[in-house]
């Protein structure tokens, strides 16, 4: 992870900004509420104070890539954040279905999700939606 900050502090009473830019390649990110690990996180985001934007990201996720974008805004008493997912997933390579199943299987399970843009939270948004063609 590399990083570029922007420190504004006036000397008049005005507020403090931070503003900046940070560029993630192989991280690894653990999501507590969903106790679990997306792996090679790669991908920029930028931020002033608590709002961050983020372009798309890529990562492993249940051993299959997914793409997925963030923005975050600074509430009164929390942040509002959104977050879009999509992937085109081969189910037999999860590594979650017994083997039998996984190699009765073939084909891909294209799918999308977003948190609701109003959702208030410190943690992990809850998913608004779900969409897969079958």
């Amino acid at each position: 992870m590399s990083a570029r900050l922007h420190l504004n502090i006036p000397l008049d009473g005005e507020m403090t900004t931070a503003k900046g830019d940070v560029r993630l390649q192989n991280n690894s990110l653990f999501i507590k509420p969903l106790d679990t690990t997306l792996q090679n996180l790669s991908g920029n985001f930028s931020f002033v104070n608590g709002d961050l934007n983020s372009q798309t990201l890529s990562a492993t996720w249940f051993n299959q890539p997914l793409n997925l974008n963030f923005s975050t805004r600074e509430g009164e008493k929390a942040f509002l954040v959104d977050v879009g997912m999509n992937a085109n997933w081969q189910p037999s390579r999860t590594g979650l279905l017994p083997k039998a199943v996984s190699e009765a299987l073939s084909g891909s399970v294209p799918w999308m999700a977003r948190s609701p843009s109003n959702c208030r939270t410190m943690a992990m948004p809850a998913i608004r939606s779900i969409s897969t063609a079958i």
